[in-house]
């Protein structure tokens, strides 16, 4: 690791991390190539390699998604990226009464979904992507909404294959479904639209029989919600 393109601060930093065992051979690979492919790493034996990536995110490693074409098929490629370098932009830490005021603002309830959720299972989301924007010179909640972590993991995975990913315009991210999901004009920038809501009470009989009549139409809940959505906008 002599010649090693990481600062020594980082390097012995990432050798105290402990993550899952998975993570720790993609973190091997990655420190000593800089970059690795989806393909990279299923030759060296991952089923689901984007999990053993977002192990790494987790225990706090910053690694930049791109797509790329090898070998004529189109797959990931994710890079190791020294947070400790002189050129990084260190993300700055939210204060926790900033997030507890965020989620008041929005009653617990995630943005996408509408799920309520306890704090701890609630993250403070940059409207625009860190890695689009960086952080605001001043923390206001307009600029961020709780997501819950199935909702944040989608969206980490639309926003890193979007196109604008490489292209970093804030603008393009303001008008995305991400950036506001009751106010947009794309999903990572392509033209299209999404309706996700979680039904409680009364309300589970009502998608529990729009299930049963999916099945024996041979639709899905999805077609079948878009085509009563037709009907009655006609």
């Amino acid at each position: 690791m002599a010649d090693s393109n990481y600062s020594p601060p980082f390097l012995a930093w990432a050798a105290e991390v402990r993550t899952s065992k998975r993570a720790q051979k993609a973190l091997e690979f990655l420190l000593d190539k800089g970059s690795v492919t989806t393909g990279d790493l299923q030759a060296v034996g991952y089923d689901h390699p984007p999990r053993a990536i977002r192990d790494l995110k987790d225990a706090g490693f910053t690694i930049e998604s791109t797509m790329v074409k090898v070998d004529g098929k189109r797959m990931s490629q994710y890079t190791l990226i020294d947070s400790m370098s002189a050129d990084f932009a260190q993300r700055k830490t939210l204060p926790l009464t900033f997030r507890k005021q965020l989620f008041e603002e929005h009653g617990y309830r995630c943005a996408v979904c509408g799920g309520t959720f306890i704090t701890r299972m609630l993250q403070a989301d940059h409207r625009i992507p860190f890695h689009v924007g960086g952080d605001p010179d001043v923390f206001e909640t307009k600029d961020f909404m709780p997501l819950c972590g199935s909702d944040n993991r989608s969206k980490s995975m639309s926003c890193e294959t979007c196109a604008n990913w490489e292209v970093r315009d804030p603008a393009t991210c303001t008008t995305c479904f991400w950036h506001n999901p009751a106010d947009y004009r794309h999903v990572a920038t392509v033209e299209e639209r999404r309706l996700t809501f979680t039904a409680r009470g009364d309300d589970v009989h009502v998608v529990d029989t729009l299930i049963s009549e999916a099945e024996g139409s041979g639709k899905s809940v999805a077609e079948l919600a878009l085509e009563r959505l037709r009907d009655a906008t006609r």
